[in-house]
């Protein structure tokens, strides 16, 4: 409703402004009068119906306004009285002058609140430098002019009031309003604000005139005049219109102009130089007219001589601290978002050391987490530290037979259990099986043993997984840190090193081991090792040996097998055992297996060729030798370049290594046997696999282990195990072959069960190659 009503009064105001500009045109006056009164009081019942739509702030200045353009329709109804005479004429007079003195008051006093609301934006130094020169300047210029506008008129203190309020104190009140809003450092000047100066400075310039017209008794209607007297309270309502609209639209948005911007303004030069000249210029035609004197002239230009040379020595100094603010303030900002990324980065980085520092599917801690809490550590040193390392045994058997979600709630289950063993201590998940206990006390070597014998307790009791129930085993290693040890990672080291030696000698009831001297020494020994294996000359300190392989009455010379020797410098004799081992887990192995083959295949050919025979040599081939080497190609480029035969070589692989390796190998037994090459699965019998599998590979020959020969004579069970191989290799086509044969009891015993052939100290030991081909080629040519 309110808003049709405001439409109606706007519609109003412009018929009435539009029917005012045709009467002043035709110089109707009454329709001058009567239009201009509809227009004034519209206007004002505009004003004071938006009043309470506006900013808190505001509010006082614009009931002003609202008041100054209702006695504006109050001296217009004045005038609409006096035409049709409605009042007495003195009555209505007084009271139109009496309004006419007040309104450069309510001038006055809006001006004041419109200067008071923009005074904490103001360049205050600025402002005043202004105000004094124009002061100065104004004041000569004034007396010249009222000297020539009054020159010999006698007034009335009414008048000379009315001369005052309407021409000094509002002219000077408007000149202070536009110094100090082109002095502002607001970026936007308010648009509701300028509208109402501008309107009040059109206001008092007319007003002046129609002052100085009634008291000089030269008034006179002119067009000019006429639409400039309306002019002023219109814009006000055009103003107000404006700013209602503009704050309507800017409910729902957010408020910019509440964080009000700064910067350097230069309108306020460029106004003041304007007011200058024309200040100058009227003196300059006051001067000659004789209202001015030489040193009243003088003085007004040396002030605007002085005011431009400390204005702009001043404006200078407020660019640089305005730029220096500015350059701050850029600093400033550009330091605050470097501080805001860098928290965000460390909170993100907080959460990325959570995460890696936790294993995802038990909660526990990882081993980066742990190697991060031992190089602490080393900066920061602790006497009393443990760490046990606790390895479930055949785990992937639980994950082959089970599946992986079985294998995943035992690890769970596994490291709920050391959580309740080690409620005060850190637990870790340093591989796929295996977990870490971090304690920070002093235990002696029982106390050690004791906790090594609960986790085996806790952990070997059943696990129920739904309605299934698994069994494990675990092996223990445990380390505790020594003064002498080069930094506290050795703790974690050597605690796996003790689980590692748990396993190999593993037995449910001593299923723990106690890093020591002895183990150190161990170490110590195996590093050596390492070292030399990487450096040594292989032509210079390794040696081949050969073992003779019979037919099983010992009748006929089949071939032999290569066997490495290794006499150190350093170390003496190493035994293949030990030094084989350590060579699997590093690379060595690799150039080691190259070096037996190139050597076998060598002395082969030399025998063959030298006795007219076709002996066999059996070469140990590592896994990881398969895996790492193009294997194929190099035993072609011995058979074709080196004119190998391929049928002098027998390639034995330990039934383990084959079944790691598993449907992989299969296509390489079928290139190598298509090729001539003897396939022999060592070790057999040592192996947890079915002996089904070995139909599924290309083989020749399969060699009964030594450990299954040994109580062949003794054990019955170890006899009917070897039965069996040989029985299933004979319905398989497979020759067989039994090493570590040292009794006459076991030859007897293979040669009534069928095997085909015989190696071991029964018939011949390892020698190196000038002597077996003395003991075991010279006689039989």
């Amino acid at each position: 409703m309110g808003y049709k009503i405001k439409k109606v009064i706007l519609f109003i105001i412009a018929i009435s402004f539009v029917l005012y500009q045709i009467a002043a045109f035709r110089k109707i006056n009454y329709a001058i009068d009567i239009s201009k009164s509809i227009n004034s009081l519209a206007i004002s019942i505009f004003i004071f119906l938006n009043l309470k739509n506006g900013k808190e702030k505001n509010n006082l200045i614009y009931f002003l306004i609202g008041v100054f353009v209702f006695l504006a329709f109050v001296t217009d109804m004045g005038y609409v009285m006096l035409r049709f005479k409605f009042l007495p004429y003195v009555f209505v007079k007084s009271l139109i002058d009496m309004i006419y003195l007040i309104i450069p008051f309510v001038i006055a006093t809006v001006c004041f609140f419109i200067i008071k609301s923009e005074w904490s934006c103001v360049d205050k130094k600025q402002s005043f430098m202004n105000f004094i020169l124009l002061f100065i300047c104004s004041y000569y210029m004034l007396r010249g002019i009222i000297n020539i506008m009054f020159p010999r008129i006698l007034l009335s203190l009414g008048d000379l009031n009315i001369i005052f309020t309407s021409i000094t104190l509002s002219m000077l009140l408007l000149t202070l309003i536009i110094l100090l809003s082109s002095n502002s450092q607001k970026i936007i000047f308010s648009n509701f604000m300028t509208g109402v100066t501008v309107s009040l400075i059109i206001f008092s310039v007319v007003g002046s005139v129609f002052v100085y017209q009634a008291s000089t008794i030269s008034y006179s209607s002119t067009v000019l005049l006429d639409v400039l007297y309306v002019i002023p309270i219109n814009i006000i309502a055009i103003a107000v219109y404006l700013y209602h609209r503009k704050e309507n639209s800017s409910i729902v948005s957010n408020d910019k102009d509440e964080n009000i911007k700064y910067t350097l303004n230069r309108s306020s030069g460029y106004i003041v130089t304007l007011i200058l000249f024309v200040i100058m210029v009227t003196d300059v035609v006051l001067y000659r007219l004789k209202a001015l004197s030489n040193s009243q002239i003088l003085v007004a230009f040396f002030a605007m001589i002085v005011y431009l040379l400390i204005a702009l020595y001043y404006t200078s100094l407020k660019e640089n601290k305005i730029l220096l603010e500015s350059q701050l303030q850029i600093n400033y900002e550009l330091e605050k978002r470097v501080y805001e990324r860098t928290k965000e980065l460390e909170e993100k980085n907080k959460e990325f050391l959570k995460i890696i520092n936790t294993d995802s599917l038990t909660m526990l801690g990882s081993r980066k987490y742990l190697m991060d809490i031992l190089d602490s550590y080393d900066e920061y040193p602790i006497e009393n530290v443990i760490i046990f390392i606790i390895d479930i045994l055949h785990f992937k058997i639980i994950n082959n037979t089970s599946g992986h979600k079985t294998g995943d709630m035992v690890l769970k289950e596994v490291s709920r259990r050391l959580k309740n063993i080690f409620k005060g201590e850190k637990v870790f998940r340093t591989d796929s099986n295996e977990f870490a206990v971090l304690i920070q006390d002093n235990k002696n070597m029982s106390q050690l043993e004791d906790i090594a014998q609960n986790i085996t307790l806790e952990l070997t009791n059943l696990i129920y997984i739904d309605t299934d129930f698994i069994n494990i085993d675990v092996a223990i290693g445990c380390c505790k840190y020594e003064r002498n040890m080069a930094n506290y990672s050795e703790l974690l080291k050597n605690a796996e090193y003790a689980s590692k030696e748990a396993k190999i000698d593993y037995k449910s009831f001593n299923n723990y081991r106690f890093y020591d001297q002895e183990m150190a020494d161990k170490i110590n020994r195996k590093i050596t090792i390492e070292g030399l294996l990487r450096t040594i000359n292989y032509d210079d300190e390794f040696a081949m040996f050969f073992q003779p392989q019979f037919s099983i009455d010992g009748s006929e010379l089949i071939g032999m097998e290569s066997l490495l020797r290794w006499n150190s410098p350093v170390l003496g004799n190493v035994s293949p055992g030990e030094f084989i081992a350590i060579a699997e887990e590093s690379n060595a192995i690799l150039k080691i297996v190259q070096w037996t083959i190139k050597k076998s295949s060598e002395q082969i050919k030399e025998w063959n060729l030298k006795y007219n025979k076709n002996y066999r040599i059996s070469i140990n081939i590592s896994p990881k030798y398969l895996k790492n080497y193009d294997f194929l190609s190099e035993v072609k480029y011995f058979v074709d370049v080196k004119h190998i035969n391929p049928v002098w070589l027998d390639f034995e692989m330990t039934e383990m290594s084959v079944m790691q390796a598993g449907e992989s190998i299969c296509n390489l037994f079928d290139k190598l046997h298509n090729m001539g090459i003897n396939i022999s699965i060592d070790d057999f019998g040592t192996g947890y696999s079915s002996l089904s599998y070995i139909k599924n590979f290309n083989i020749d020959k399969i060699k009964i282990s030594k450990e299954l020969v040994d109580n062949i004579v003794t054990d019955k069970n170890e006899y009917m195990i070897v039965n069996a191989i040989i029985m299933m290799s004979k319905g398989l086509k497979l020759e067989t072959i039994a090493e570590g044969v040292e009794e006459k009891e076991q030859k007897d015993i293979l040669l009534e069960l069928g095997c085909d052939q015989i190696q071991g100290y029964y018939y011949g030991r390892p020698v190196n190659a000038q002597d077996f081909e003395n003991m075991y080629l010279i006689n039989r040519v």
